[in-house]
């Protein structure tokens, strides 16, 4: 073989980074995801799941609206700064001023647009103010963009962490006064502001460029994060609209018990989107050879297969549990039955993920784009039925939204599938996910054979049943077992095939 043609290989000191980042961001996301639960159930339990629910409706609306204040620049100023890093300070003064100057007018945007939609005062006004208070946050998210371009990933997780540990160090004792929303809304806000000043200061120390704004490079951040502004709102979209479309059509209680749900439902998606951000440079490298795309897809699909009817059973089994320990049994019944109704549609979206980053890495977003318009519309047109229904005949309207989320996510993943290229994923993949299926079956049924409601302590025997299942199926071996536990069990050692991080 010509050795033109053989890839170059990876220097052990590369190797070594990438691992180490990746272990920041893998260890900051699960400190933060331990952090928002606790951060999730002090508020669903002081506030109750009306005001949660428009807590909820706030925190949906903001995150829509900082879509288009970031404008791609969680993409275009990593990519930037990591190509020219002599320019940090030009580049990350003028997405500041971009940034806070954006946050002002997307911010009265908001408040004209739900007037327009017929909101009451009370929920413009908070909306507006949240958008406002948010600004500092907005800052210190950019200087982790620089910090991860200059693979300063420790300092990135560092601020990250440090936020929310001082969004619950300010919320907590406003919550414990007897503050509302409104507390709740300024004491994030002061945290927001206290992670701004450690983050300037954690720049300083590392002497980090100071920011400096720049017509021309302003002007550059706005043309070349324009293609990617239509992207990321078409991705948001589902996520504000379903929010958006219950707090319309159902009490606002239900919006809580929502809202509840999905903030247990979006943490247990954590380990599909690091095995997804893990396997993209791996996938994008391969993407020019079939044989070795097939092997890196394998690679990829079957943790995500297992993970999928584990994570799927488990969280039918366990959500009257896990809802209670968050957010305690008063007021909050009716989000574990949604979150049984999510079990299902979970598994879909662990598949979903890995597909939709090969679909990406082909060059194929446009169509996938589009696809997920017809999705969208789908789903939107089911819940204006179901909703309703649901409301009617079981007094939660959100199981409806769940139902028309699911089918959404069944024509998504019919639609990932036919932008594959063809003889990329492996026969033996459909027969895996039915033996992951009956996994979870089995699983299950063992939990029901107690004769009492899941808790914790039954956790142990649902995952013997489940690997026990699994390998009697032949969806993994008793050898590939045992090494996985191994991998647990010692600590993890930098290799050079190590690669990928991703922001949760």
């Amino acid at each position: 073989m010509d050795a033109r043609n053989e890839p170059s290989p990876v220097p052990q000191e590369a190797g070594d980074a990438v691992a180490k980042n990746a272990l920041h961001l893998v260890t900051g996301q699960v400190i933060l995801t331990v952090l928002s639960f606790f951060l999730s159930g002090a508020l669903g339990r002081s506030l109750g799941p009306t005001d949660f629910g428009l807590y909820f409706f706030i925190i949906s609306s903001t995150n829509f609206a900082y879509t288009i204040v970031d404008w791609g620049q969680s993409h275009v100023l990593i990519r930037e700064i990591a190509r020219r890093r002599h320019q940090t300070g030009v580049l990350l003064g003028s997405a500041l001023a971009l940034r806070c100057s954006g946050a002002v007018v997307v911010a009265g945007g908001s408040f004209l647009g739900l007037w327009l939609l017929g909101y009451d005062f009370t929920t413009r006004w908070y909306t507006a103010l949240y958008i406002v208070i948010w600004i500092p946050s907005t800052v210190w998210m950019a200087y982790g963009m620089a910090f991860r371009a200059h693979e300063r990933m420790d300092a990135d997780a560092k601020v990250t962490v440090v936020n929310k540990a001082l969004t619950l160090l300010f919320v907590l004792p406003a919550l414990a006064l007897g503050g509302r929303l409104f507390a709740v809304i300024v004491s994030i806000g002061a945290a927001g502001i206290g992670a701004l000043a450690y983050t300037v200061a954690l720049a300083r120390r590392i002497r980090f460029p100071r920011p400096r704004f720049e017509r021309h490079a302003i002007g550059e951040l706005v043309a070349t994060g324009a293609p990617l502004v239509s992207m990321n709102l078409l991705m948001m979209s589902q996520t504000y609209m379903e929010p958006l479309f219950l707090s319309m059509t159902a009490p606002t209680e239900v919006l809580g018990w929502y809202g509840a749900a999905r903030t247990i439902a979006n943490a247990l998606v954590m380990p599909a989107s690091i095995i997804a951000s893990a396997s993209f440079p791996r996938v994008a490298r391969a993407s020019g050879n079939p044989v070795e795309l097939r092997r890196e897809m394998a690679t990829a699909m079957r943790p995500v297969v297992v993970l999928s009817g584990l994570v799927g059973a488990g969280t039918y089994a366990f959500a009257p549990a896990a809802t209670a320990i968050v957010y305690g049994n008063e007021g909050f019944g009716g989000a574990s039955t949604i979150l049984q109704a999510i079990a299902p549609t979970l598994s879909l979206i662990f598949l979903n993920l890995v597909l939709a980053t090969t679909v990406l890495v082909m060059g194929r977003a446009k169509s996938a784009a589009g696809l997920k318009v017809i999705a969208l519309l789908l789903s939107a047109g089911l819940a204006l039925w179901l909703v309703p229904l649901a409301q009617r005949e079981y007094g939660n309207g959100a199981l409806g939204l769940i139902i028309a989320f699911g089918v959404s996510e069944v024509f998504m993943l019919a639609a990932f599938l036919a932008l594959m290229p063809k003889g990329i994923l492996e026969r033996r993949l459909l027969l895996d996910c039915a033996r992951a299926m009956a996994a979870g079956i089995v699983a299950l049924s063992c939990i029901r054979m107690l004769g009492t409601p899941a808790s914790l302590p039954s956790i142990p025997l649902f995952l013997l049943a489940f690997g026990v299942t699994c390998v009697v199926t032949g969806l993994f071996s008793v050898r590939e077992a045992t090494t996985i536990i191994g991998t647990f069990l010692r600590r993890g050692r930098p290799t050079t095939e190590t690669s990928g991080n991703g922001r949760g």
